[in-house]
């Protein structure tokens, strides 16, 4: 017949392991993306059409001033407690926003237009195509 055994090895004391274990949790919380004002769309080149875009704080604009307008992005991500606003000519016009990065968009803050916006992102799990309006 056959015993099983418990293991008779100890395991460290919990107050030795704490401050390794605080260390880490810091480390992990600096390079977290989910908290505000951490992510704004990165890397704007206008591809066509008219647009200017513009950085306040944990705000941006996209000041489109052609009907249409195309724009590349090297990334297009919103934290949350940012906000990306188009302001556009008019409820009919159209912003094209195409991100060439690898990194797939995550919006977590808020997203507004007067116009139409659509926003492809070919990374994998990234968002194919987003319409707002």
């Amino acid at each position: 017949m056959a015993i099983a055994r418990a293991d008779k090895t100890k395991a460290p004391p919990l107050r030795k392991s704490l401050p390794l274990f605080g260390l880490l949790l810091a480390a992990g919380l600096a390079f977290s993306t989910s908290g505000k004002g951490e992510s704004l769309p990165t890397g704007a080149k206008v591809a066509a059409g008219q647009a200017t875009v513009s950085t306040a704080g944990s705000s941006m604009t996209v000041k489109q001033t052609s009907d249409r307008v195309a724009l590349h992005w090297d990334s297009f991500s919103i934290g949350q407690g940012n906000s990306v606003r188009f302001d556009q000519p008019s409820a009919s016009s159209v912003a094209l926003n195409r991100v060439i990065g690898a990194d797939p968009s995550v919006i977590q803050g808020a997203w507004s237009a007067n116009g139409r916006v659509f926003q492809l992102n070919p990374s994998p799990s990234g968002n194919e195509l987003v319409e707002e309006n």
